[in-house]
């Protein structure tokens, strides 16, 4: 690979990397918290019943 390509594709890489990691963060804080509960957590029927069933 040329030395150029490589150093460009390195850049891009890192640049969409550090884009990335704030959508990453931000939804992985942000979606338990507008749910009340972990997605994957198992709960007990009648505290489920209670909490919202969708986000729209």
């Amino acid at each position: 690979m040329n030395a150029d390509l490589k150093n460009f594709a390195l850049a891009w890489t890192r640049i969409a990397l550090m884009a990335l990691v704030p959508v990453v963060l931000t939804t992985f804080v942000a979606l338990p918290q507008a749910l009340g509960h972990h997605p994957g957590e198992p709960c007990v029927a009648t505290a489920c019943a209670e909490l919202p069933q969708h986000m729209s």
